[in-house]
């Protein structure tokens, strides 16, 4: 494939998927049978898999330029402000986030200490969604704050704000595809568009994080800012970003040890304390306006959340219970005896990348990168309740990784896989964990990542096929 046709397929490939976004946006808009939706799914993610997958082996084919970032730049914002136009027909987190802040904005009321239910107008008000109604506000402060704003600005008009929201989403998703391509550059990659395409032009960034507004994209952009700034020397920076993160979703305090390690070996004792206060200082900040929402009734009603069984590996572990129908105790005891495994191997795992990091005096950014990666990776794993836009939060950080990482390869396979979660196959009890985490999990592992064809790499994975970083 010469430069020539390289771009014009780049092209193709781009006006493809903004029509393809543009169809959704229209189609999703409309009664149509349950048949005809499915077939529409399907139809959308295969296509957009195929945009996604000859923009980047076009891109592979091209030389890092100007006109290269100008092309895959200029459609990224295509792609996202068409995405955003998609209604959220997958999940109901961006309607939970207008409740968030209109409890807030309409009513001055504390969304970590009153439920909706309890709210007089919590169930007959149009701006209230009617879902979680029982369970406080789960989010970080930083995110409730930004929910109210959203509010503050909308008013009492539903569409209004979720368009704010939404803008919201397209904003930090193009600042996140920037700040990938920033780290590439940083890292010394030789081609950093390559990175920001793979988050750009994901169809399971866009349609997740764009589409229907998860604030996992706000969560990744916090922590791919902090470990930019750490490469770029910026360590006033680093952990403002970090606890940025953690105040959206609290899972990057997992990376804290590692961010710690690493940034006391380069900028010293000093400098470290001073970004770890001007982190402490944002916490506080975001954190006073709703000091008053906790109390034991809180952990208790986000715990039953958080501690739920759905879509993930412990449903596979927990199989036989449900086929076997055991009884005797066995049903209550062996779900506990799953979930306390996971977070033993979660434990296990960490605790030994921390104790290598900890050996290894020539930990770097891209060091770094990979224990960000692999810490949150090893959470949602972990974790006895998934969802596939929680790979939003590390997919983006691993494409910074060298094509033959394993952990690289696993976030862009699992990337691949849970596109099935806009098809039935989301909702289809254990058939779901098995196709989007067991099954690319294990193709990853059983590969040799050092001896990788070009068409099979490509294939499934999209990473780059070479073992040249790029």
């Amino acid at each position: 494939m010469t430069s020539h046709s390289a771009t014009r397929h780049l092209h193709l490939a781009g006006l493809a998927g903004v029509g393809l976004y543009a169809a959704a946006a229209v189609f999703f808009r409309v009664d149509a049978a349950s048949g005809v939706r499915e077939a529409f799914r399907w139809v959308l993610v295969l296509g957009l898999l195929a945009a996604f997958a000859v923009a980047y082996r076009a891109v592979r084919r091209l030389p890092e330029s100007l006109r290269g970032r100008r092309i895959v730049a200029g459609y990224a914002v295509a792609l996202a402000v068409t995405a955003a136009v998609v209604p959220a027909f997958q999940s109901n987190d961006l309607y939970i986030y207008v409740n968030i802040g209109w409890q807030q904005a309409g009513y001055g009321v504390n969304p970590y200490q009153t439920l909706l239910y309890e709210m007089p107008t919590g169930l007959t008000d149009p701006m209230f969604w009617q879902e979680w109604q029982f369970v406080p506000c789960t989010y970080g402060f930083l995110f409730a704050l930004e929910s109210w704003a959203a509010l503050a600005i909308s008013g009492p008009d539903h569409g209004l704000a979720v368009f704010v929201l939404k803008a919201v989403a397209v904003i930090g998703f193009l600042l996140l595809s920037g700040m990938i391509w920033l780290g590439g550059r940083s890292l010394g990659r030789e081609y950093p568009t390559r990175h920001a395409l793979l988050v750009a032009w994901n169809p399971l960034m866009l349609l997740h994080g764009v589409s229907n507004a998860h604030n996992d994209v706000l969560f990744a952009l916090g922590v791919a800012v902090a470990v930019v700034a750490f490469l770029r020397g910026w360590w006033l920076v680093v952990f403002p970003a970090l606890v940025a993160a953690a105040l959206v979703k609290y899972l990057s305090v997992l990376a804290v040890p590692f961010v710690l390690l690493a940034a006391v070996r380069r900028f010293g004792w000093t400098r470290t304390a001073v970004s770890c206060l001007a982190g402490l200082l944002l916490a506080v900040a975001c954190w006073w306006p709703y000091r008053d929402g906790f109390d034991a009734s809180y952990f208790e009603r986000t715990g039953k959340n958080l501690s739920a069984t759905d879509k993930s590996l412990a449903t596979i572990a927990l199989w036989p219970v449900e086929v076997l129908k055991l009884r005797g105790g066995v049903e209550q005891i062996l779900p506990s005896i799953v979930k306390a495994a996971g977070w033993f191997a979660f434990a296990v795992v960490v605790g030994a990348a921390f104790v290598r990091r900890v050996r290894d005096g020539n930990g770097g950014g891209e060091a770094l990168a990979r224990d960000c990666v692999l810490v949150l990776l090893a959470a949602i794993l972990a974790s006895s309740k998934y969802h596939s836009w929680y790979l939003l939060m590390l997919l983006p950080l691993a494409v910074w990784l060298p094509a033959a990482s394993r952990l690289r390869q696993a976030a862009l396979a699992l990337g691949v896989a849970n596109l099935l979660s806009f098809t039935f196959v989301y909702h289809s009890h254990l058939l779901n964990a098995v196709l989007i985490l067991l099954l690319p999990l294990v193709h990853v592992w059983r590969r040799n990542p050092m001896a990788q064809s070009p068409r099979s790499d490509f294939r499934l994975q999209l990473p780059d096929s070479t073992r040249r970083r790029s």
